[in-house]
């Protein structure tokens, strides 16, 4: 079986539709399987990938869409800038997105209001509606964005600088997205539910996290007060 080129079926697992798609668009991103695997066997060294060669050759803007570059950041974390590129894509397994190949109750699983999709999930579900707005008076962002497309947008336009206030909203935004997402996934399958207090708080204490990281003087200025100072402890 070649694995360049096989298509799983409309029975499939899951995990190995998903896994498809992201090749497809590395090979899209390459030109062709050919031109790929080329491309590959200049990232290798005595016959081992080095990963973070692929890594950063898929983080290069390729003239696609604005916000392509944006989202693989060095302020955001790989794996949330993972789970955004896919919602920005519209390849999260969202309930609205399952229901085009199976059979399923598309009612959102976290406010039990509205059908599962991109937008709802993230924006208009009550839940992550108060996310949002908890950590947009953190940030002191002036409005809580409404649709993806929009906070991309703002993630172009409005926060492209190199301060730390700029690199913490990044931060912030692919941190909201991955969380709601994995908030979901646990609510989904395990039947674990959280609150809006506590994943609020996960989100806040990441992008601190994150933020001391890239600037450990944070703490020792009135910024890095200002964030920690208004962790939410509810």
């Amino acid at each position: 079986m070649d694995v360049w080129e096989w298509q799983p079926s409309t029975t499939s697992p899951t995990y190995f539709k998903n896994i498809c798609r992201i090749r497809d668009e590395i090979v899209g991103k390459a030109g062709s399987i050919p031109l790929l695997l080329a491309r590959l066997e200049t990232f290798s060294s005595m016959g081992k990938i080095t990963v973070g060669r692929v890594y950063d050759w898929i983080r290069a803007p390729t003239g696609g869409p604005p916000w392509g570059r944006r989202i693989w950041d060095h302020s955001m974390t790989p794996k949330h800038s993972f789970i955004l590129w896919l919602a920005a894509l519209d390849r999260l397994q969202t309930l609205e997105n399952v229901a085009n190949f199976q059979v399923v109750e598309k009612t959102c699983v976290m406010c039990g209001a509205g059908n599962e999709d991109r937008e709802h999930l993230f924006f208009r579900c009550s839940i992550s509606r108060d996310v949002w707005d908890r950590i947009r008076i953190w940030l002191g962002i002036s409005q809580r964005p409404t649709t993806l497309r929009a906070a991309l947008k703002w993630l172009v336009k409005d926060v492209k600088g190199k301060s730390y206030r700029s690199k913490t909203r990044r931060c912030a935004l692919a941190s909201v997205v991955y969380h709601i997402w994995e908030a979901r996934n646990k609510r989904r399958f395990d039947m674990t539910e959280t609150t809006v207090a506590a994943l609020t708080r996960r989100i806040q204490t990441h992008v601190y996290s994150a933020m001391f990281m890239q600037h450990p003087e944070l703490t020792t200025n009135s910024g890095g007060r200002f964030i920690m100072d208004h962790i939410d402890a509810n």
